[in-house]
């Protein structure tokens, strides 16, 4: 509740042979890149649950094989948020290790930490959200002939709501003809603010032309999904299948003016002079025996 102090305590422990002298402070926590809870550096500016946390000391040094328990306490704002806050109490070593990589000394510090949940009373709202969604396929040899694709499929799982949620992610492709491939995935801790991006291979994928790929992420009380669509058309066979329909056709003409030029070039289809003689012979004779005719008649009325 806003305005209340809580009190805790936690306990640092040393292992070794030797005093060891940390730093203790209290920080924001956040989703890592890989998934994880991390929390801010001491040197950050904590904004949240991590500004809440009020410590005794800030150094702590524990004797050897040994542990002091630190008490503290949490007072959050009148201010602050409903929902969940998480952070983390730190015991941060105060002299690293020193080595070199070449010229370059690198000093590194450990550090070890304890987890905080803090809850604020008020209206609690579990949200998801799928975000940057894409699906994009390999083009191979193979797939250029109809054959199977590597698809990949890129999104991000984000957390709008105030309260941690733990989802689970399930990813299927789809063909027209039914599911090509699913896959289902477990997120951890996913903290309210917080986002989280994931690359998804299939390889071997029988796309059928077509493929959609669908993200959908589950919670209690909340869900989300997104999807994506590629075209895996198998242009080397499409072309292929193009210029014999196009070598089919030109064939097909050839034949069809080659029939039309032979009818026209068949000599039963013309008027060929009889034997012995031309045409003009024909028209010459067919004149005479005309006049022939016209003078016989002729001779007989006289």
């Amino acid at each position: 509740m806003p305005g209340k102090v809580y009190a805790d305590s936690v306990t640092v422990a040393n292992y070794t042979t030797a005093p060891l002298t940390f730093h203790l402070y209290g920080a924001d926590a956040f989703n890592a890149r890989g998934g994880g809870l991390s929390v801010r550096r001491r040197t950050d500016v904590q904004t949240d649950i991590g500004k809440w946390i009020r410590l005794p000391f800030p150094e702590l040094t524990v004797p050897a094989r040994s542990a002091t328990v630190v008490p503290f306490s949490i007072l959050p704002p009148p201010q602050a948020s409903p929902g969940d806050h998480v952070g983390g109490i730190v015991a941060e070593q105060t002299q690293g290790v020193t080595s070199r990589a070449g010229s370059v000394p690198i000093t590194v510090l450990q550090a070890v930490g304890v987890r905080v949940y803090g809850r604020v009373v008020g209206p609690l709202h579990p949200r998801l959200a799928v975000r940057h969604m894409s699906l994009s396929l390999g083009n191979s040899v193979a797939s250029q002939f109809g054959g199977s694709v590597d698809a990949h499929v890129r999104f991000t799982v984000a957390n709008p709501g105030n309260t941690v949620l733990s989802p689970v992610a399930t990813v299927e492709l789809t063909t027209p003809f039914g599911t090509a491939a699913r896959r289902a995935l477990t997120i951890g801790q996913l903290l309210p603010g917080n986002l989280l991006a994931y690359a998804l291979d299939f390889p071997g994928v029988s796309a059928n032309t077509h493929l959609r790929a669908t993200v959908t992420v589950t919670a209690p009380r909340a869900t989300a999904s997104a999807t994506a669509t590629a075209w895996a058309l198998p242009w080397a066979l499409l072309g292929a299948v193009l210029l014999v329909v196009v070598l089919a056709i030109a064939l097909l003409v050839r034949r069809r003016r080659r029939r039309r030029g032979a009818a026209t070039a068949d000599p039963e289809q013309e008027s060929d002079p009889p034997p012995g003689g031309t045409a003009e012979d024909v028209v010459g004779a067919a004149t005479d025996a005309d006049t022939a005719s016209a003078g016989a008649g002729d001779a007989s009325e006289n």
